[in-house]
């Protein structure tokens, strides 16, 4: 009998090296290895280690948990009622065999079949041995049943039509590796972020908790073929994953045998771990279609670069946010995550809405220093400091740590409408400054105000600030109107055009005609002198 199983093993390790997979019944030899290295280890009644002796079901507990990883029930009648009954005739090595003393007592006495009627068990009188049982008038008189909580369908034997299950099959053999994302080894959260990702060409997210809050959620009595069924060890935070391939099958990475096909409702440790299935049938949705989502959707792939500014020198993460707002829709934001922050419409986390920002606090200094733009679906697109221009998924647990709030700032669009404020804002990264520049070839900061109050509403004003200043009518900066000029004192007077907001465009000698935010930058904040209004 030993011959003719070893025989079949053997066989079956042919078959899959020529259909490219593994083996996969490496368990069933690691339980009689497992069984072996304790024969000699005293009775104990209620023991479940080798250093204070084991009971019949304690040792087959404590053998299939370091073996395989399995947690059996604790009492021999629990056991007996796991995995699936088998005949005489059909055990193989690592299948429990029960016994009983009489007919209704009911089953008192486990042990772990071996091979060729003999099994490995905890005698009262012996400690741990390995007897032949059929020749035990003793043993085989009381013999009631045998059961295999170890079944473990060959992946090439088991057939799948559902694309995520035919790939998550190909994969079994591949070893386990904690944080694995590959084939050449896997977790199980590496496992299913990699199937779904051949199969539905999409990155899910990276961690257990993160990807059982995907798809769709699924009853247990209507699971289907490519599901993902999730399991806890402690009821409320899933602690494994694998893929349902059909027929009370599932394939994942276990750490005793790499990736492999299990039971699920007829294994007692899988279904009573069972937490929850989703049913994952498309990527998150991206709203592709709205004017920001889309222009940032255009760099994907740029580098992060500290102090980038463009897609040709990289970005960082603020001057993405900026960049994009700028391009899609004429909003200048200031430079700084911390200076963005300070402006626009706070929206609560509940009601966010693609184009909304995502800010985050104390990543690589302390306080605001990190934002993103909301795509839709619990994705946000970045600048990432580890990497470049990428989406993530805001449940991801570093993000949910630094997460501080959202802004939406649509409210700080150009009030174009105004005529002298549409005459200025033409020339925004467009127009050099140029000493005594009064055209659109150069502006100096008196000269452009005065070409912009000219062409938007035929008013001449004086040519240089100090005469500027004494235009109009002055106003308080609580009362400001797009269209006033706001003055800031440094080495000289210097003039711009107010366009609501908090901003002002002007002209400055390193950037020539731009966009600041009077608030929150930090240069010009300080140095308001006053404002002009000219009827």
């Amino acid at each position: 009998m030993v011959r003719g199983f070893y025989y079949g093993v053997l066989m079956l390790m042919v078959c899959t090296v020529l259909l490219g997979e593994k083996p996969v019944y490496a368990a069933v030899s690691s339980i009689v290895e497992e069984a072996e290295k304790h024969v000699g280890v005293p009775y104990q009644y209620g023991g479940e280690s080798p250093s204070e002796g084991f009971d019949s079901s304690g040792f087959s507990q404590y053998v299939y948990q370091e073996a395989i990883q399995m947690d059996l029930p604790r009492t021999v009648s629990d056991q007996a009622a796991s995995g699936t009954a088998v005949q005489k005739s059909e055990l193989k090595a690592g299948d429990l065999l029960f016994f009983s003393k009489d007919e209704t007592s009911g089953v008192t006495h486990v042990g772990l079949y071996a091979g060729d009627q003999t099994m490995i068990h905890a005698s009262a009188s012996k400690g741990i041995e390995k007897i032949n049982y059929e020749n035990s008038s003793y043993w085989s008189s009381r013999y009631t049943k045998a059961v295999r909580v170890n079944a473990e369908p060959d992946g090439a034997s088991v057939s799948a039509s559902h694309p995520v299950a035919v790939e998550a099959l190909t994969h079994v053999g591949a070893p386990y590796v904690y944080g694995g994302e590959q084939p050449d080894g896997f977790d199980s959260s590496g496992f299913v972020q990699y199937v779904i990702q051949q199969v539905l060409d999409f990155d899910m997210p990276r961690t257990l908790s993160q990807q059982i809050g995907m798809g769709e959620s699924v009853d247990r009595e209507a699971l289907q073929e490519g599901d993902i069924l999730f399991f806890s060890k402690d009821g409320s935070t899933p602690s494994h994953a694998a893929v349902y391939a059909g027929r009370d099958q599932i394939v994942h990475p276990t750490l005793s045998s790499g990736v492999k096909v299990t039971a699920f409702e007829g294994s007692s440790y899988w279904s009573g771990n069972f937490m929850e299935a989703r049913r994952i049938t498309e990527a998150p949705k991206i709203a592709e279609d709205h004017d920001i989502v889309a222009e940032a959707l255009k760099y994907l792939g740029v580098p992060y670069v500290f102090g980038g500014e463009s897609p040709e020198t990289g970005f960082d993460c603020s001057a993405f946010t900026r960049h994009v707002f700028e391009k899609a829709r004429q909003i200048f934001l200031p430079r700084s995550t911390d200076q963005q922050w300070q402006v626009g419409e706070d929206v609560a986390l509940a009601d966010i809405q693609p184009g909304d920002v995502v800010f985050f606090s104390d990543t690589y200094r302390e306080g605001i220093s990190h934002n993103g733009i909301y795509v839709g679906d619990g994705q946000f697109i970045h600048a990432s400091r580890s990497e470049q221009v990428t989406i993530s998924y805001l449940s991801e647990s570093y993000w949910q740590d630094k997460f501080t709030g959202v802004k939406r700032f649509d409210g700080l669009q150009i009030p174009k409408e105004h005529p002298v404020v549409s005459a200025a804002t033409q020339f925004i990264g467009e127009v050099p400054y140029q000493s005594g520049g009064t055209t659109p070839e150069g502006f100096d900061t008196a000269g452009f105000v005065q070409y912009a109050f000219k062409q938007g509403a035929g008013i001449s004003l004086p040519r240089y600030a100090g005469d500027q200043w004494n235009e109009g009518t002055e106003v308080s900066k609580e009362d400001l109107q797009p269209g006033d000029i706001v003055f800031f004192q440094g080495s000289y007077l210097n003039p711009s055009v107010y366009i609501g907001n908090g901003q002002v465009v002007h002209v400055t000698l390193s950037d020539g005609v731009r966009v600041t935010n009077m608030h929150t930058n930090s240069y010009w904040a300080p140095k308001y002198y006053g404002a002009k209004r000219i009827n």
